[in-house]
């Protein structure tokens, strides 16, 4: 399901976003997106995560960044976990527009 999330907590690895059409909140972990790299700070008392995305798709898009920060509207799609029914996956749209989640080791 695709929809709009709001970013209610930051942290070092992951951020938690309310899924807006049905109140629940779900994390977002940083190792499931396709990111070149990622940093954590604290400005002014407030957790900020700065995003840079792999873009192979498009070289020119190189250095897409994109900051996270607490009470930010965001489009995400979630998915009900395979493994475990209780628990949802997350992902965030990428800047571009689509969806990409990290390819799984095999």
């Amino acid at each position: 399901m695709e929809t709009k999330g709001i970013v209610v907590q930051v942290y070092d690895h992951s951020f938690d976003v309310m899924v807006m059409n049905c109140g629940v909140i779900s994390r977002v972990y940083l190792d499931q997106l396709p990111l070149k790299q990622f940093t954590f700070e604290t400005k002014h008392g407030k957790n900020q995560l700065t995003l840079e995305w792999n873009d192979s798709t498009d070289p020119s898009q190189d250095n897409t960044q994109q900051i996270i920060i607490a009470c930010l509207s965001l489009e995400i799609q979630v998915s009900v976990n395979r493994d475990d029914l209780t628990k949802l996956n997350t992902i965030l749209r990428h800047p571009n527009g689509s969806f990409v989640q990290k390819p799984m080791p095999q």
